[in-house]
């Protein structure tokens, strides 16, 4: 018996190990986080999911300390999710699926990015659409910013693109699952650019933002699809989901869509709008002149 306990042991350390080496740590002077294999942020086995140091010294509480989302509680998440021809694709980083998974593969990029920490994820199976999502920042960011690209292998309809999460910063304090949740930031930032939640007790606030040009609206609602977030559902406070979704029409085949959004971290959702305000256009300027680099690198 206690030697089947013993290889029971072993088999789900070797497990673990393997998940943990599968995904890329991305830590710099104000953000700690992770990129796992199926391309989302954090890994539901291991910390960090997001941890942040609004001082800027790299100072992470590590295991059991203030992260954004507790991966291994099962009380959040985080992920993304593509329809297309009326079918739901997508990953999460939580127990269950809720629509058909992607596979994909990893690529730490930062020694030749523009930037100190440059992560691609690239699915890899032989689907109707390509899909690359390119995770960024540098050391002194405090916004994780992302490039997603995505390429029709053949005709298709009704492409839509939702990023999504469900945070909890204030459960390893406070056991407080949830959160006080806004849409937009009048009158200087649209609610279809901006969604936040933060924290009941510390106020601590992250947020998804974009000024696209590509039609595009955020969400506070408790599903994964897309038309609940393009339609701007607003659910108020509480366990919900914060995303934001692009709506991207038809492609032809060969035809090739790329847009950009960030997470943005703050101590208040004041901090959290400051550090995007009050040059709001920075990101998409950004994630502009990396499309280029992102051509270059698939080619």
């Amino acid at each position: 018996m206690r030697r089947i306990i013993l290889i029971i042991f072993v088999f789900f350390a070797l497990m673990l190990t393997s998940i943990s080496q599968a995904s890329i740590v991305m830590e710099g002077n104000y953000i700690y986080t992770q990129i796992s294999d199926n391309g989302t942020l954090g890994d539901r086995f291991n910390f960090p999911g997001i941890q942040y140091d609004p001082e800027g010294g790299g100072n992470f509480p590590g295991v059991g300390g203030k992260d954004f989302f507790v991966t291994v509680a099962a009380t959040a998440y985080e992920g993304f999710f593509i329809e297309f021809n009326g079918t739901l694709m997508g990953n999460a980083n939580d127990f269950s699926y809720y629509a058909t998974p992607i596979s994909g593969t990893l690529e730490d990029l930062s020694e030749t990015s523009p930037y100190d920490f440059y992560v691609r994820w690239e699915s890899s199976d032989d689907y109707l659409v390509d899909i690359i999502i390119d995770t960024y920042f540098n050391e002194n960011d405090e916004y994780i910013m992302f490039t997603t690209s995505i390429t029709a292998n053949d005709d298709i309809t009704g492409v839509k693109f939702l990023r999504t999460i469900l945070p909890n910063p204030d459960y390893n304090d406070y056991k407080i699952f949830y959160t006080i949740n806004k849409k937009g930031y009048s009158p200087i930032i649209s609610p279809e650019d901006w969604v936040s939640a933060s924290g009941p007790e510390t106020g601590w606030t992250i947020g998804l933002y974009s000024n696209s040009p590509l039609t595009h609206n955020t969400g506070i609602v408790s599903s994964i699809d897309p038309d609940d977030y393009l339609s701007g559902t607003n659910e108020g406070d509480g366990w919900y989901r914060i995303g934001i979704a692009f709506d991207l029409g038809d492609l032809n085949e060969g035809e090739t869509v790329t847009f950009s959004y960030a997470y943005v971290l703050g101590e208040s959702l004041e901090d959290a709008v400051n550090n995007i305000i009050p040059e709001p256009n920075t990101l998409f300027l950004f994630s502009s002149a990396l499309i280029g680099f992102a051509i270059r690198r698939r080619s």
